[in-house]
């Protein structure tokens, strides 16, 4: 059994036989173009990371100048804080010291643990007293305008005695939370 083809459908043979190559030439141009794009936006984008990288490098001086400037302004608060090894001690001593200059009598304190973990240590101490108005702001303003710097976090007054006659001095009870910080090693 033979097969013969006319002329019209050799030519379209020959048409569809050139539109698949063509489409496959195509094909295989396109997927070419689209690899050289890529390759061409990958070098592009190396090269601005290679002169992100010089630049971070070139300023690297700047950044260390800016650590040690950051530094010194850090430790020129050294004077407000607690030296590390007299620990939450050194807090209550002070706090007492604080009561006796503006006449509170002491009732309670004791130290708060906390365990912030940093180049500082945050101390704590709970202290409850007695006075009259004027020592309870005068303990306020040594405890907060001092040094070393002591923050009163937590603050409570309460009147000893509120029926008390009118001609009795008020006594008023204090209560408050005391924090102040510490260099580790210093």
């Amino acid at each position: 059994m033979t097969f013969v083809l006319s002329s019209r459908d050799r030519r379209a043979l020959l048409l569809g036989t050139g539109v698949i190559l063509a489409a496959s030439a195509l094909k295989g141009g396109f997927s070419w173009v689209v690899a050289h794009e890529r390759r061409a936006l990958m070098a592009a984008l190396v090269g601005a990371q290679l002169a992100e990288a010089r630049s971070l490098i070139a300023s690297e001086g700047d950044v260390l100048r800016a650590q040690s400037e950051a530094a010194r302004r850090l430790l020129r608060h050294a004077p407000l804080l607690f030296e590390s090894e007299a620990g939450t001690a050194a807090l209550l001593s002070h706090l007492h010291e604080a009561a006796r200059r503006a006449q509170v009598r002491v009732t309670r304190s004791e130290p708060l643990r906390d365990s912030a973990l940093s180049h500082f240590t945050r101390m704590a101490a709970r202290f409850e007293g007695q006075s009259d108005a004027i020592g309870v702001s005068r303990l306020l303003a040594l405890l907060e305008s001092g040094r070393p710097r002591v923050r009163v976090e937590r603050f409570n007054v309460v009147a000893e005695n509120p029926l008390a006659p009118p001609e009795a001095p008020e006594m008023l009870r204090v209560e408050l939370v005391a924090t102040a910080w510490t260099l580790r090693g210093r």
